[in-house]
């Protein structure tokens, strides 16, 4: 879903990736200590908002399978799925703009540098996903690039070109989904 992707690619690091390159980016042992702290609350957020979404997916999918589903489940189904993939996605960002508060500007440009997302001090953005039907495509990615680890998901013969075994092997790999 690319959550945190609008804070990522501006300038506002995550915790996780910070905590990742955590010596490269010279963190203190006051910073690191916060940065975990801001981590473990983040997790402690999320997980279960993702795990009530995932159950939501599943409620509406089994709605749709056993042919149960009406006009007013539908809705009250979308509407809850909706809230909280809203819910999920601004604790995410809550963490980003939290985590930029713990870090230098220094760091913050050298976070960016690490993650790729300034070519030659500019500012650049990462790779974004682009759907056509169940295919994705990683604009200016390579199979040298980090490429996420999930299920569903492979390289096509295209460079650049990752095919997903269905729609939600792809939206819940984290990748832009437009």
């Amino acid at each position: 879903m690319g959550l945190a992707l609008p804070a990522e690619l501006n300038g506002y690091p995550g915790p996780v990736h910070v905590l990742e390159l955590g010596e490269k980016l010279a963190l203190t042992g006051e910073q690191r200590t916060r940065v975990e702290e801001l981590h473990a609350a983040m997790k402690g957020e999320t997980v279960p908002l993702g795990e009530r979404l995932i159950a939501q997916e599943t409620d509406l999918d089994r709605q749709f399978a056993t042919k149960s589903v009406t006009s007013a489940s539908l809705q009250a189904a979308t509407a809850d799925i909706g809230a909280t993939q809203g819910a999920l996605r601004g604790a995410h960002l809550r963490y980003h703009l939290s985590t930029l508060d713990v870090l230098t500007p220094e760091q913050v440009r050298r976070y960016s540098e690490l993650r790729g997302y300034q070519a030659s001090g500019g500012q650049g953005h990462a790779p974004r996903a682009t759907t056509d039907r169940s295919r994705l495509h990683w604009d200016g990615a390579s199979r040298d690039r980090e490429m996420p680890d999930v299920p569903g998901l492979s390289w096509g013969e295209r460079q650049g070109t990752i095919h997903c075994q269905s729609k939600m092997a792809c939206v819940f790999s984290g990748l832009a989904y437009p």
